[in-house]
């Protein structure tokens, strides 16, 4: 339990024995740290039932997951309440043992970035709650929803950014390439940019609820129905 420090798996995998019994809930954990660097892991098998993840930080700030991959977790990797930390090179992998898993990324905080990543048959790919972060240069394949941004009842989902990303639904389970979604009692779902993607084979590309100005330009669309605005509060 200390700051400042490095993990490298050095290629090394990190294996949970599938259960809901395992009173390790996480394969790597960090509470309340800050600089922490986790590099060259490979982290599964952590059971696919809430809440058992690859890799979790809670209250982590200022810190780095670096070409590491995850897989048959329920989240590969989950930033609760969590800043100003970088996760790049990520491989959120297909689950070869049939059931999908729920969460590829799931990142609750501020300024946190998602860069140069994979993530691959989930039913949620990378998930946004906060403010201020970023999803760049990424490829989403198979999910049943690709990207979604949205609220919570104590942060507003704003200025985040979508850039360079390829979402690829193979029009099988996908429902939507990004979502952006304000619940029922939640916070705004605002200000966000989409821009310079490819999203296809999606039942829908684009779906918002309840989500007010923001901005999506210079994209390419080729789904089922490329847009869907289904906002109530108008």
């Amino acid at each position: 339990k200390s700051d400042n420090i490095i993990l490298d798996c050095q290629g090394y995998s990190i294996i949970g024995d599938g259960t809901v019994t395992l009173l390790i809930k996480s394969g790597i954990i960090a509470n309340n740290r800050k600089n922490v660097t986790i590099r060259n892991c490979i982290v599964y098998n952590f059971s696919l039932t809430s809440p058992f993840n690859g890799i979790s930080f809670e209250y982590t700030n200022n810190s780095r997951i670096f070409n590491t991959t995850v897989f048959a977790n329920w989240a590969g990797i989950y930033l609760k309440n969590s800043n100003n930390n970088i996760l790049d090179k990520i491989n959120a992998s297909k689950n070869p043992f049939g059931q999908p898993a729920s969460y590829g990324i799931l990142a609750e905080g501020e300024n946190n970035q998602i860069n140069n990543s994979i993530v691959h048959s989930y039913l949620r790919g990378i998930y946004i709650l906060g403010r201020n972060n970023s999803i760049e240069n990424s490829i989403l394949l198979n999910n049943s929803n690709g990207i979604g941004i949205e609220s919570t009842s104590d942060m507003a989902a704003q200025e985040n950014l979508i850039d360079n990303v390829i979402i690829n639904g193979f029009l099988r389970a996908s429902i939507a390439g990004v979502r952006f979604t304000r619940f029922q009692g939640k916070k705004e779902v605002s200000l966000n940019i989409l821009r310079n993607s490819r999203i296809f084979a999606n039942q829908f590309g684009i779906f918002m609820q309840d989500a007010n100005n923001n901005s999506v330009y210079n994209n390419f669309l080729n789904n089922t129905e490329n847009a869907r605005d289904t906002n109530t509060s108008r």
